[in-house]
């Protein structure tokens, strides 16, 4: 459910933390020329509308849609030079969360002081860092709610509540908090408590698709993390493993939402085919008598990065995952993907508080 904004103030921002984007001149359309007039119209009216969208009144609809339809994996990769923008959780791919502006110091960060606030209607957990492009910033509080803030004025643009269930706030260990949303293309990702995955409109926070990514309703799956978007991959974990939920990943298309690969964390029921060789592996060095004990290994941690084989552009995405059994084989486990795939590109498993290095590749 999508509502209409009101002015409305706990979120704190101050008046020195100012946003200068000097406007972009437009451009204009030449003269039509014989033969190429229509390759050349298009390619204008793209220019055009792109330039139109920079120009537009900042927090208007279509300067919205110009500065969020052109965050990409390739905008977030160039936005670490400047840090001009914080277009994905942790800042860049590599989750730094280090900033480079440098218009507040340690001169003058005394003068800082409260410029706008904003209610975001909880009294349950907040634990998510906003997701900020040109000044529109999405913000999650609890139950997946999302809310979309203009920072330069503090004003509400729009809030999505994904209607999750009050009622099922038990199934989760640690509340009913969200952690972010990812912000790709002109959409807005964001994971609810109750396993949807959830595509919104950056613009006018209307619901694109959705997908229910729990594997059964017999366990207490949730999802409170912030998923991942790489070259049109939404990557997203759950949580869940403190009552018996095992653990996986998913992989999404971004335009479609179809299902593009899948990831479990640890072997399932040994009477059942093996997902792939990499659970034929792992089942090798679970004790059988333990077998209905491997529903844990959750994967609510995705960090990303630009490390192991693959192209910088397509980056890495790493799964931190814990086993949760006292007398585990090991502790936690770090394993590294290729998001258009899954391909595992390298682990490290962390046995008895000593980490280790893993062999690459599924087996």
């Amino acid at each position: 459910m999508t509502r209409l904004p009101h002015v409305d103030s706990a979120r704190h921002f101050f008046r020195d933390a100012k946003t200068f984007l000097d406007p972009r001149s437009a451009f204009h359309l030449p003269a039509r020329l014989a033969y190429t007039a229509v390759a050349i119209g298009f390619g204008l009216a793209l220019s055009c509308s792109s330039t139109m969208a920079q120009n537009a009144p900042k927090g208007t609809a279509d300067h919205i849609k110009g500065v969020t339809s052109a965050v990409d994996s390739a905008s977030i990769k160039a936005n670490t030079a400047t840090s001009k923008d914080w277009p994905t959780i942790g800042l860049d791919y590599a989750e730094t969360r280090f900033s480079k502006l440098n218009q507040i110091n340690t001169d003058n960060v005394k003068n800082l002081g409260l410029m706008w606030s904003y209610s975001l209607d909880s009294s349950r957990g907040v634990e998510a860092t906003p997701v900020v492009v040109d000044g529109i910033m999405y913000q999650t509080a609890s139950w997946s709610v999302v809310h979309a803030i203009d920072a330069r004025t503090g004003k509400k643009i729009w809030t999505f509540d994904p209607g999750v269930d009050r009622e099922k706030g038990y199934k989760g260990c640690c509340d009913v908090v969200n952690r972010g949303v990812a912000l790709y293309k002109g959409r807005v990702f964001v994971g609810a408590y109750d396993g949807r995955l959830i595509a919104l409109d950056a613009v006018t926070g209307q619901k694109v698709w959705e997908k229910d990514t729990l594997i059964d309703k017999e366990h207490s799956y949730t999802i409170t993390g912030a998923p991942r978007v790489f070259n049109g991959k939404v990557l997203i974990g759950n949580g869940g493993a403190e009552y018996g939920a095992r653990g996986y990943v998913t992989a999404y298309d971004a335009d479609s939402g179809n299902q593009v690969w899948r990831w479990f964390t640890v072997p399932g029921d040994p009477n059942k085919p093996f997902e792939d060789s990499s659970m034929e592996a792992a089942a090798k060095t679970w004790d059988p008598a333990g077998a209905e004990r491997r529903g844990c290994g959750e994967a609510p941690g995705l960090h990303s990065g630009h490390r192991g084989r693959d192209t910088p552009q397509e980056g890495v995405i790493v799964i931190a995952s814990e086993a949760k059994q006292s007398r585990a084989a090991y502790n936690d486990f770090w394993i590294a993907f290729a998001p258009r795939n899954g391909e595992i590109l390298s682990q490290s498993l962390r046995t008895s508080g000593r980490p280790s290095s893993a062999p690459s590749g599924r087996s």
